[in-house]
């Protein structure tokens, strides 16, 4: 940014703010900012395209809520985690079959057809908050993971006694009262 302005040395901030300024000027003359407003209006678009109020499309937000609470029932388990982001994944890589059997069968389940040949309220409705859970589980396995070698690696670092050592160091079972 600070290059295309001729500005290769280190700045004052005024002059940073200033270069940044001019850069949004030129940026919002440009066609990043009608690229995002038809964006804003296709997204839109196809939330309002959505009935959200259908059995199919509230099962489905249901089972993201169960999804999401299974994921914090099962936070401190990587086995647990390991099952969700497995799951997840499998469900995910089954999304391109079941978005063509949903087009074939849509009728049976709702009141409009939202499998499109591209997949976008596959991708969108049902892989996406899948994929997001499973990166949840999958930060989530790899902090527990973390810990877990940290823990062992202070304990690994720790002295360790020798046998005399530790018969020295122990407590007797009756303490005795040397004070008469």
């Amino acid at each position: 940014m600070l290059v295309s302005h001729g500005l290769s040395k280190l700045v004052a901030p005024a002059t940073f703010w200033s270069a940044l300024g001019d850069w949004l000027d030129a940026t919002s003359q440009s066609q990043l900012w009608p690229a995002l407003d038809l964006l804003a209006d296709n997204i839109v678009g196809f939330v309002r395209a959505i009935r959200w109020n259908e059995p199919f499309i509230v099962t489905l937000l249901l089972f993201y809520a169960l999804l999401g609470y299974s994921l914090f029932r099962a936070r401190h388990s990587v086995r647990g985690l390991s099952i969700l982001f497995l799951l997840a994944c499998a469900l995910v890589a089954a999304a391109k079959p079941l978005n063509s059997l949903g087009h074939y069968h849509w009728h049976r389940f709702a009141t409009q057809d939202y499998f499109d040949a591209q997949g976008t309220f596959a991708a969108f409705l049902y892989a996406f908050p899948l994929l997001a859970g499973a990166h949840v589980a999958l930060w989530r396995m790899s902090m527990l993971t973390l810990r877990r070698v940290m823990r062992r690696a202070r304990q690994r670092s720790r002295p360790t006694r020798s046998p005399a050592e530790a018969d020295h160091h122990t407590v007797s079972a009756a303490p005795t009262n040397n004070i008469r």
